[in-house]
């Protein structure tokens, strides 16, 4: 990354409570120098742009940080990952976090693989499967403390969550705004909203944190955080 780029991610990440070392910013270098290099050959992501990327993927996906225990060292699945957002960009960040990334697409799968390999990240793990067939595999139940969903439809995914999840398990729900109407979230209610804007003017996002409960019954308690 150019050295305004690395200052954007350095002041970005710091707003949303997530400081990084030299050595996270140096992951992220080659992290972004790999995903430029891979998207030319196979579709990736539809940015092009090094500060769009770090905004919009890297620093929104690091919010997500203000989701987590206060320890940062939660079992994670990220449901649809991509090329690992928000997944891989937490991971950098919070090291002690157990990552699983979920991407039924072979192509994205290998990239995953790739980045994973060369990152040298240990406890990460990628299933090659859709989150139906996650949902059924015992070795899966009831594993992971947060389960995060960005740029998916809830009814593609969150039917399937509450086996993947622990007793107190909640599922982080990246969107572009508040909730304005009520939805089916599939026997979770929305408990929080945490509002926050990307550095740059590229827009303001919100984190929905879902858990096991009647939706009727729940409050959402909103938070802003400026960028």
């Amino acid at each position: 990354m150019f050295a305004d780029s690395i200052e954007l991610l350095r002041q970005g990440s710091l707003k949303v409570g997530c400081g990084l070392s030299e050595e996270a910013l140096g992951k992220f270098s080659v992290y972004l120098r790999e995903l430029l290099k891979w998207n030319k050959r196979i579709n990736l992501i539809g940015l092009k742009e090094e500060g769009e990327i770090i905004a919009s993927l890297f620093v929104d996906s690091l919010a997500c940080g203000l989701a987590l225990s206060p320890f940062r060292a939660d079992s994670i699945v990220d449901i649809g990952s991509g090329a690992g957002f928000p997944g891989v960009p937490l991971k950098i960040a919070y090291p002690r976090v157990r990552l699983t990334l979920i991407e039924p697409n072979l192509k994205k799968a290998a990239f995953l693989h790739s980045i994973i390999g060369t990152l040298k990240l240990s406890d990460v793990f990628v299933w090659t499967k859709r989150v139906q067939e996650v949902a059924t595999l015992p070795e899966c139940q009831g594993c992971f403390d947060r389960a995060l969903i960005k740029a998916l439809r809830l009814s593609a995914c969150l039917p399937y969550l509450k086996p993947l999840l622990g007793e107190s398990g909640q599922v982080v729900w990246c969107k572009a705004k508040s909730a304005e109407k009520p939805q089916n979230f599939f026997g979770f209610s929305l408990i929080r909203e945490i509002e926050y804007d990307l550095p740059c003017g590229f827009g303001s996002r919100v984190l929905g944190i879902l858990a096991s409960g009647d939706p009727e019954s729940s409050t959402v308690p909103r938070g802003t955080i400026a960028l």
